[in-house]
């Protein structure tokens, strides 16, 4: 289960594109690794659609914003407009100026965010 905030560490908004090209099987695992596992998990979670989606990919990310512990932010972009502008799009919605980047393929670390945040609040700009 998550950790007690600490006062040091700072509100953060998680931020993850979905296009019609990705696999539903990872986008469970990278939420799930992203936001469940977390001993720090975000405050919010931004879930882009970029573009329309195959069903099993629109019905997946309709669950995960359904079952999340966090408020899930689905912004549904009509067309297709790929990552850089899907991020914008996304980048507009997110609550919080501390943003995590994940992609729908990628897996984290359950302590990612417990050891990024303490480094962000210290006055890195990026971390990676």
């Amino acid at each position: 289960m998550p950790e007690t905030r600490p006062e040091l560490e700072l509100p953060f908004s998680l931020l993850l594109p979905v296009y019609a090209g990705d696999r539903a099987d990872y986008l469970r695992r990278a939420f799930v690794s992203s936001v469940d596992e977390q001993t720090l998990r975000p405050d919010d979670v931004v879930l882009v659609q970029d573009g329309p989606l195959p069903d099993a990919l629109r019905e997946t990310c309709e669950e995960l914003a359904a079952g999340s512990p966090v408020p899930v932010n689905l912004v549904r972009l009509e067309h297709n407009v790929g990552l850089g502008p899907a991020l914008d799009h996304g980048l507009e919605a997110c609550a919080n100026d501390v943003v995590a980047r994940m992609d729908a393929d990628d897996i984290s670390r359950p302590r990612r965010f417990e050891l990024q945040l303490p480094l962000i609040a210290d006055g890195a700009d990026i971390v990676g």
